[in-house]
């Protein structure tokens, strides 16, 4: 047997097992829309042939519970409806008073803001400035000013010695 023969072999056992899968699942269906049509027939006939009385007391007991029921949720829904109410107009309150405030409080601070600004002697902060840079300037210039100096020692101590250098040669020859 040949890799072929037996994938058609199990192709077709496949095939054969669906069918009769299905083949039972339609007669199954059959089956029972037989019983039910059956049980439909028997309950309209015991339905057709007896009178099924119920008491006036399980009446009212009934109707009873139903209204306790309805009024219960009536409560629970007006409940509902004054909380949701109350918390809306807390909202808008509350709200309305951070407004209002936070304008005041604004007008106020913008007050206080312009009464502070108008009070800043300019030229006082300018002569400030002008000190602060000219200081900065002068320790600046006398940094460089020493760098300056310290290198003129160094190329004149470099000059001394080659001086001294030729000094010496000449004295001693």
């Amino acid at each position: 047997m040949t890799k072929e023969d037996i994938k058609l072999i199990v192709g077709c056992g496949s095939i054969i097992g669906w069918m009769t899968t299905l083949g039972y699942a339609i007669n199954a269906h059959i089956k029972l829309n037989k019983v039910a049509s059956k049980l439909d027939l028997a309950v309209d006939d015991l339905i057709s042939q007896n009178k099924i009385e119920i008491s006036t007391d399980m009446i009212e007991r009934s109707v009873v519970k139903i209204a306790e029921k309805n009024y219960n949720q009536a409560i629970r829904n007006a409940c509902d409806e004054a909380v949701m109410k109350t918390r809306n107009d807390f909202d808008i309150r509350i709200k309305t008073a951070v407004t209002d405030e936070f304008n005041n409080q604004k007008a106020e601070v913008a007050k206080e803001m312009k009464r502070k600004i108008n009070s800043i002697d300019i030229s006082a902060i300018r002569r400030e400035v002008v000190e602060e840079a000219k200081e900065t300037a002068a320790e600046k210039f006398k940094s460089d000013l020493d760098d300056i100096l310290a290198k003129h020692n160094e190329e004149l101590d470099n000059v001394s010695t080659i001086y001294a250098s030729i000094a010496q040669k000449l004295g001693g020859k």
